[in-house]
């Protein structure tokens, strides 16, 4: 079997036939069943502490960092907090669903659709001047992870978020992501090499088409 053998893939998608491992914020029992659990109570405890700390900042000077020095973290930790930090609240909110974490989701899921881009530093291949050029959207492993994240939010939460923030997220989804996916046929990771970002990429798009 090879790295990313397209039959496996296929089956796999086959044989789940689109479930998710797990259930919506409305399927109460089951959140209840897990909020009872050492790892829900960490969940809740550490979504409410980070309630009182702001959305970290992602300036285009942290990205430029990497081109002047070859500094990854001034821009990957940041970026990486923010969606830690939405993954957390849309948990918090799935477990206790009081509405207390929804505004905290709105914000980070809307600061992550205001970045520039989703690909993280050094990855801009088709990128000539260092920044993300806009117009000019391309896919790396990091840009499908943050995709699909949006995504789960989405189908996690459903219509208990605002209605503007999940037509925005489907939008940014096709702009970035899927849209770009389609149109060309010339990423880097599209080659047969066995790569971590061509399962990556692949299957994140797979799994959200």
């Amino acid at each position: 079997m090879s790295f990313c053998d397209p039959v496996l893939v296929a089956n796999v998608l086959r044989e789940t036939n689109g479930a998710y491992p797990l259930p919506q914020r409305a399927a109460r029992e089951r959140w209840q069943v897990l909020r009872a659990t050492a790892l829900g109570h960490e969940i809740l405890c550490r979504a409410e502490a980070a309630l009182s700390e702001p959305t970290p900042p992602l300036p285009a000077s942290f990205y430029l960092a990497f081109h002047r020095s070859g500094a990854r973290e001034p821009y990957e930790q940041p970026s990486a907090e923010r969606r830690e930090r939405l993954t957390l609240f849309a948990l918090a909110e799935c477990l206790e669903a009081k509405g207390r974490f929804l505004d905290a989701v709105l914000d980070e899921a809307w600061a992550i659709c205001e970045e520039s881009t989703w690909v993280t530093v050094g990855h801009g291949f088709d990128w000539q001047r260092e920044l993300p050029e806009p117009g000019r959207p391309i896919i790396d492993l990091f840009s499908a992870i943050t995709a699909a994240a949006l995504a789960e939010i989405d189908y996690l939460l459903d219509d208990a978020l605002h209605p503007v923030l999940r037509d925005r997220i489907r939008c940014e989804i096709e702009r970035r992501s899927t849209g770009p996916f389609l149109a060309r046929d010339d990423y880097p990771w599209l080659g047969l090499g066995a790569k971590k970002s061509t399962t990556g990429c692949r299957s994140v798009l797979a799994a959200r088409r």
